[in-house]
C-alpha cells in the first residue's frame, strides 16, 4: 500500500508560496500569475494542527477509514499538491468558527481564501487530468464541495447558479463525472480502494421512497415550465437547472455518493 497517490510528474510548473520558488512535484498547471497567491499564512499552522487532532474526526469514522486517508494521506499529500493543504485548512477553519462563535467572521475570511485557492487551482487542471494526478484532483475536488456546502450560500447565490452564472461548485462537480469516467479504476486504488460497508444498504434501501417522491415532483415542474407560453430562452434556463437537479438526486443512489460517505 503506497502512501502517495501517484508518481511525480516531469511536466512541472513553478508554484510560488509566499517569497518562495518551490516547484511542485505533482502539480501540474497553476498559473505562476494567478491573483491568489497560495501563501502559508501565521494562522495556518493552528488550522492544520486543528484539522488532525479536531477536524477529521467530524468528517470520517476511524473504523471506516481503515487506511488512514483522512489522518495521515491527506495532510501528506497536501505537502506536494497544494490544494490540498488550502483545502483541509478550509475545513479546519469552518469547523472553528462552528466552534468559536466569536471568532467567525476572521475564521471564514480564512476560509474564503484557502477555498479561493483551492477552486482557483484545481480548475485550472481539471483538463490536464491522468493517470498520475487523477486521484490528487479527485479528492481535491471532493473537499471543495464539502467546504462549499459548509461555508453556506452567500447573498444572491444558488445551488446551482449565480449572478454571474453556473455555480462554480457545479462546474467543478461535472469536470469530477469526467475524471470519473476515464479514470474511475485508478482513483480507487491503493489507499483509496473502496472498503465495502453493510451499514449503506440499509440507508438507502429506507430513503429510496422519499428520493422518488422528490425526483416525481420535480418532473413536475418541468412539466408545468414546459406548458407555459413565455420567450424560448426563458424556459431551457429552468429545464437546465431542473435537469442538474435531477442528475443531483439520481447520484444519491450512484457509487460515486457511497464512497464520499
Amino acid at each position: 500500500m503506497t502512501t502517495t497517490p501517484s508518481k511525480t510528474n516531469t511536466k512541472t510548473l513553478l508554484y510560488r508560496f509566499r517569497q518562495s520558488n518551490a516547484v511542485s512535484p505533482v502539480l501540474n498547471a497553476v498559473h505562476p500569475s494567478s491573483k491568489i497567491s497560495g501563501g502559508i499564512s501565521f494562522p495556518d499552522p493552528r488550522l492544520f494542527h486543528h484539522f488532525l487532532t479536531s477536524t477529521y474526526k467530524s468528517l470520517v469514522d476511524d473504523e471506516l477509514d481503515k487506511n488512514g486517508v483522512w489522518l495521515h494521506h491527506l495532510p501528506q499529500w497536501g505537502v506536494s499538491f497544494p490544494p490540498i493543504l488550502h483545502l483541509i485548512l478550509s475545513l479546519a477553519a469552518l469547523h472553528l468558527a462552528s466552534e468559536e462563535p466569536s471568532m467567525r467572521s476572521e475564521y471564514l475570511s480564512q476560509v474564503d481564501d484557502h477555498v479561493m485557492f483551492g477552486v482557483h487551482s484545481v480548475t485550472d487542471v481539471l483538463l490536464l487530468v491522468d493517470s498520475e494526478n487523477c486521484q490528487l484532483i479527485y479528492m481535491s475536488a471532493t473537499l471543495i464541495c464539502f467546504a462549499y456546502f459548509a461555508r453556506g450560500p452567500r447573498p444572491g447565490e444558488f445551488l446551482i447558479f449565480s449572478p454571474t452564472g453556473q455555480s462554480e461548485w457545479l462546474i467543478l462537480l461535472r469536470g469530477v463525472r469526467s475524471i470519473l469516467s476515464s479514470h474511475r479504476e485508478r482513483i480507487f486504488t491503493g489507499v483509496l480502494t473502496p472498503a465495502p460497508d453493510e451499514k449503506f444498504g440499509g440507508v438507502f434501501q429506507v430513503s429510496q421512497g422519499e428520493l422518488n417522491e422528490h425526483l416525481l415532483h420535480i418532473e413536475t415542474v418541468d412539466q408545468w415550465i414546459e406548458s407555459q407560453a413565455m420567450d424560448e430562452s426563458i424556459p431551457a434556463v429552468y429545464l437546465s437547472a431542473l435537469d442538474d437537479l435531477m442528475l443531483m438526486f439520481r447520484q444519491q443512489q450512484s457509487d460515486f455518493f457511497r464512497q464520499m460517505c
